[in-house]
């Protein structure tokens, strides 16, 4: 079978099950999907859903290849369905899926791309760019751009690959999908969509895409561009990496893309499973599934077992059960931890969501000094107990004037520190480690600036200029929240990456 066969196939594949998805997906309002006579892939397999590992890091996959966050791509043997996963490529630093033209992917660090076409038996042809600047792919064209702003289209005719130039002077590729040159956006065939910058495109792999300007959603069909939506806000994506459905700025979403939601919701889900896709091999229908741990499994069509075809495990930078890989703090206490600056509470506990006190912070800074030697007493009469941890170090504190105490005459080393005051102690300590303390940030952008005590406005003002302290999802600094023991590894890690250890 050609590649012309294949795409042929491939779209009539599309127009089959988007005509089966009106008819099965029911009651779609919001982001809620049901249908009472819907084929669960899982009813009759024996499923064994063993404890999620913890080192082992997040993966998509994308059809029948998966992408480690680390940059490793496998891919499903087609020959073998239910041998483990073939490693392709390593390095990647961005991916795209070619479901009916090439597939397109960057290496990190480095100016190259690697171009690769597969026929329906796994058979794999591909070509090695050099040069690259940036790479895109619509259903139409595969593309890259070149370092000297040169796009050129790429296919896999007739056994040989073929480019065309698309234009000169391209100033960058949006989203992979769109390019922006002499102030108009265009797409990868070269037709005009928009007579300015565009800020979003969206692949939608049938035909068609979207782009926003603001608040502005168009839809793009071919030659065609219609402006859909003026209250538009973002898209809700499957586990296809195709959006499903659109949310407003009011709130409200509404389901847009039929045939991916009804695969999406056709293959059931359960609690770390999810169905992400399905070949037909030799006539038989393979199920694949990806674990939230980025593990993927295969149900075959012989048995109602799910065979394991990717464990996807690595060696943990860090000792600790409670800290997985999957965690948005993994890679902060992994450099805390590996630096000697932030200790577990044991060889395999480091109890991230635990206040950290202010016993624990000066004792992190003391650390940092090397633990040097120190004299005489702390002057705090709630820190006399020599065989506590944190003894030494808040006399060194005091002394080189990192900390100073409370009003009442104590330094309370059991109390959890907040937010503010964990700037002012950072602040101090910059400025005795001699480092640059002139930035700042007037701190208008945080709705809860106005909460921060007096006497640390500045050192908070500091910590956000300086990128220690960059606030909350929701807007807010939360100056007087207590810091959780991963949140200081970040800040600490921010700290050393960016004043200076």
């Amino acid at each position: 079978m050609n590649n012309l066969d294949k795409k042929i196939i491939s779209i009539l594949l599309i127009v089959s099950m988007f005509l089966i998805s009106l008819s099965t997906v029911v009651n779609a309002t919001d982001d809620n999907i049901s249908n009472d006579d819907e084929v669960n892939l899982l009813a009759n397999v024996s499923y064994f859903d063993p404890p999620l590992k913890t080192n082992t890091e997040p993966a998509v996959l994308y059809w029948d290849h998966v992408l480690t966050a680390s940059g490793n791509l496998y891919s499903f043997n087609y020959n073998n369905p239910t041998q483990k996963m073939e490693k392709v490529d390593t390095n990647i630093a961005k991916y795209i899926y070619g479901h009916y033209t090439p597939t397109i992917y960057t290496y990190k660090n480095s100016n190259k791309a690697r171009v690769v076409n597969s026929d329906d038996k796994g058979n794999k042809t591909s070509i090695t760019l050099n040069n690259i600047k940036d790479v895109g792919i619509s259903t139409l064209k595969a593309a890259y751009l070149t370092t000297n702003n040169e796009l050129y289209s790429i296919d896999f005719e007739n056994n040989n690959w073929k480019t065309e130039k698309i234009a000169t002077g391209v100033t960058e590729l949006i989203d992979s999908l769109y390019y922006y040159k002499d102030g108009k956006t265009y797409d990868l065939v070269g037709m005009k969509v928009y007579d300015g910058k565009i800020d979003h495109g969206y692949y939608f792999g049938a035909g068609y895409s979207y782009f926003s300007v603001g608040n502005d959603l168009y839809r793009h069909f071919n030659d065609f561009i219609i402006y859909y939506e003026k209250d538009f806000s973002e898209f809700i994506y499957d586990d296809y990496q195709v959006p499903v459905t659109y949310k407003s700025i009011t709130g409200s979403t509404e389901l847009i893309n039929y045939w991916a939601a009804a695969l999406s919701h056709y293959g059931g889900e359960m609690t770390h499973l999810k169905f992400v896709s399905e070949m037909s091999i030799n006539d038989k229908l393979y199920y694949l599934f990806l674990r939230t741990d980025g593990s993927a499994w295969l149900k075959t069509p012989d048995d109602s077992n799910l065979v394991c075809i990717l464990d996807n495990t690595k060696v943990s930078a860090i000792p600790f059960k409670d800290i997985p890989i999957t965690k948005w703090y993994f890679d902060a206490v992994s450099y805390v931890y590996n630096n000697n600056i932030i200790k577990g509470y044991n060889e395999t506990t480091f109890a991230p969501q635990d206040n950290l006190t202010r016993g624990m912070l000066v004792t992190i800074l003391y650390r940092m000094e090397g633990e040097p030697s120190i004299s005489g007493k702390p002057k705090f009469p709630d820190v006399q107990d020599s065989k506590q941890f944190y003894y030494k170090a808040v006399k060194w504190a005091t002394d080189k004037g990192v900390v100073a105490g409370y009003n009442t005459g104590k330094f309370g080393p059991n109390d959890n520190i907040t937010r503010e005051q964990l700037a002012v102690i950072l602040n101090r300590y910059a400025k005795y480690k001699g480092k640059n303390v002139s930035a700042t940030n007037d701190l208008k952008k945080f709705s809860d600036a106005s909460k921060i005590s007096d006497y640390a406005v500045n050192s908070m003002k500091w910590a956000v200029g300086a990128g220690v302290i960059t606030g909350n999802d929701n807007g807010t600094l939360n100056p007087k929240g207590k810091a959780t023991r991963a949140e200081v590894a970040a800040m600490m890690e921010k700290y050393c990456k960016k004043v200076g250890r």
